[in-house]
């Protein structure tokens, strides 16, 4: 077992004595994901979390998918916290982390700053100026961006989730509270115009579904 492995374990184990056993992998696994990048030695402005991790204040997240500049996803090898490999014609540095979870993992793939999934306007490089970023600065989805993915992707899951956002945008934009405002802000909603334009356009993808 690596040593940032054993220091890992050690914090998910504290973790759980400081929270009566449960776990908040909304705080546990972005903190893990700071303790590898940081041992590491990357760049946190070469990489960035995909996809749900964008919506946690209102849906918890499972596992984090991260998109990673070539140079800097060589550098996770040092980790020795998983494996790499090439998934679906992508590489893939893979690490399971069951002392969280039976789902809980990070998928890290290598991609050079003009690539993206599903398309190149997905890429690092063209997200740059709409990526938000967390506490433990990682760069993040905006709900936007989010919103634009699911209607490309267009998967039957998809559509379950642009109708959890729409209702839960919405409840909080009506609470008025500052935790409300705390987590329409983790979404990248700054003011009314920003929440009324994101729900405008979840109505009218939802429309035409």
């Amino acid at each position: 077992m690596s040593i940032l492995r054993k220091n890992i374990n050690a914090l998910i184990e504290s973790h759980k004595l400081n929270n009566e056993g449960k776990i908040n992998k909304n705080f546990l696994m972005p903190l893990i994901l700071s303790m590898i990048v940081n041992f590491c030695g990357i760049d946190q402005s070469k990489y960035h979390i995909l996809a749900s991790y964008g919506i946690r204040a209102i849906k918890q997240i499972g596992d984090l998918d991260i998109n990673m500049e070539e140079k800097e996803w060589k550098k996770l090898e040092k980790s020795g916290m998983g494996k790499a490999g090439i998934y679906n014609n992508q590489l893939r540095y893979f690490i399971e982390l069951p002392e969280v979870s039976d789902d809980a993992e990070m998928e890290i793939f290598s991609k050079k700053t003009t690539e993206g999934f599903p398309d190149p306007s997905f890429s690092h490089k063209s997200l740059q100026p709409m990526l938000l970023v967390d506490q433990f600065g990682h760069h993040y989805y905006h709900v936007d961006t989010l919103v634009r993915w699911k209607q490309i992707v267009h998967r039957d899951k998809d559509e379950s989730a642009l109708k959890l956002m729409h209702k839960e945008i919405k409840a909080l934009s009506k609470e008025n509270t500052e935790s409300s405002d705390v987590k329409l802000l983790t979404l990248g909603l700054r003011t009314k115009s920003e929440i009324k334009s994101t729900l405008k356009n979840i109505e009218k993808i939802l429309e035409n579904w």
